[in-house]
């Protein structure tokens, strides 16, 4: 079960797929959410700004 404070981890780290706001940005297969999440998908949008993560604990 996801726990709120999970929820506040996965919050911070979706950001972290944008190029544009982090010279790493996350990228498919990597740890993310205080190591408890594997990232199955990610995406990049710059035409409206969203990002999106597909996350799997």
């Amino acid at each position: 079960m996801i726990t709120d404070k999970d929820y506040n981890y996965i919050s911070k780290d979706v950001y972290k797929v944008d190029s544009n706001k982090t010279n790493s940005p996350f990228r498919v297969g990597m740890i993310v959410g205080n190591n408890n999440f594997k990232i199955l998908k990610a995406e990049d949008n710059p035409d409206n700004g969203m990002q999106a993560g597909g996350w799997s604990n």
